[in-house]
């Protein structure tokens, strides 16, 4: 199965990127599911684990923020730092995944078939 992508921006080092630059999607007040989205992104498996650190590319007063992991549900594929977008900058994401989510009761399942997916 392929993997579905969210949150590859032009401004993170983790390309193919979306159309949209991240800062076009940082929001003032984060929606009223922010800390389910943020925790669910947390959670995700790792599905390619690549050395290194991570810092805020909206703020470099930021420490380290992820280590460049790429999390997977096993229908979506996201960079292990969007959590911390999400949560500090209040990134509107795509409705597609939102409802991913909600369907998901907020949970990624305890064990996926890793070697089944693909990017």
């Amino acid at each position: 199965m392929k993997l579905k992508r969210i949150g590859f921006f032009p401004e993170l080092s983790t390309a193919p990127s979306e159309a949209v630059s991240l800062k076009d999607v940082v929001r003032d007040v984060g929606s009223s599911e922010e800390a389910k989205i943020a925790a669910y992104l947390k959670s995700g498996i790792v599905f390619i684990a690549r050395p290194g650190i991570e810092r805020d590319v909206l703020n470099d007063q930021h420490p380290v923020i992820g280590s460049g992991h790429l999390l997977t549900d096993g229908i979506w594929l996201w960079p292990d730092s969007l959590s911390h977008y999400v949560a500090t900058y209040h990134l509107r994401l795509r409705d597609e995944f939102i409802d991913h989510l909600r369907a998901r009761s907020w949970s990624v399942p305890a064990e996926i078939d890793l070697r089944s997916l693909s990017i």
